[in-house]
């Protein structure tokens, strides 16, 4: 099976802009943040609503990551929540 990262889907499709990711791939989720680099880089007013609860770590793997990068991270038993907030905190959204 061909697999694509979130970084070359978000490149194809010719997005200028992410503003919210939801993920749910039965255990693969910190391979798909892996593939999501640049997306998790560049867009400011991020929201991610991820499911992580397909083995034991899963939850606080995908929290750390997270909030190594820069989000605010909130857990809420086998959902991971994150909002990378503006640079500017002026900007509330960029449209």
């Amino acid at each position: 099976m061909k697999t694509k990262t979130l970084d070359q889907m978000v490149d194809e499709l010719g997005l200028k802009r992410v503003n919210f990711i939801k993920i749910d791939v039965k255990g693969a989720e910190l391979d798909v943040l892996k593939g999501s680099e640049r997306v998790l880089a560049e867009n400011d007013h991020l929201f991610l609503a991820i499911v992580a609860y397909h083995y034991a770590e899963e939850t606080l793997e995908v929290a750390e990551y997270l909030r190594t990068r820069g989000f605010k991270v909130f857990i809420n038993g086998e959902y991971v929540y994150a909002f990378k907030p503006s640079e500017n905190p002026r900007v509330l959204l960029k449209l």
